[in-house]
């Protein structure tokens, strides 16, 4: 749970996109759309833990993995540079959809590729540090 709190920490955009709603619809509405987030993201946890687990018996793909990782972190940063650059103010069409909020905040969140390498650089460095107490705690509650 720490590692996911100090990853949800820095301003993202699920963070802005829960304050908006906050601003617009209140506060119930973004409680909603923030628990559809926290579902998806316990749902990434458990694939991730579970896919890193079968992955680090793996050298080879894991040899491979460390290198894909790094081009998708890398294409990321390219992306976000390339639309701080080129900024288009309009109506968010999305955040004012008529979709429940809580199904707006899982769809955000489960589509958000952010999540990908965040949770197998975390589950990568948790195994490598022997941390299987972690494992089998949210083994257990998921």
């Amino acid at each position: 749970m720490l590692v996911s709190f100090l990853g949800s920490l820095p301003l993202g955009t699920l963070n802005i996109a829960a304050m908006q709603i906050s601003i617009s619809d209140g506060v119930m509405a973004a409680i909603l759309f923030s628990a559809g987030s926290l579902l998806a993201e316990i749902i990434y946890v458990r694939i991730s833990l579970v896919a890193m687990d079968w992955i680090r018996k793996q050298e080879k793909i894991l040899k491979a993995l460390e290198w894909v990782t790094l081009v998708i972190v890398l294409a990321l940063a390219a992306a976000s540079f390339y639309a701080a650059l080129h900024p288009s103010v309009s109506k968010n069409a999305i955040l004012d959809s008529p979709m429940p909020k809580f199904i707006l905040g899982f769809v955000m969140s489960a589509l958000n590729p952010v999540q990908i390498p965040f949770w197998f650089g975390w589950s990568t460095v948790l195994f490598t540090r022997k941390f299987y107490c972690l494992r089998m705690s949210i083994t257990i509650f998921i």
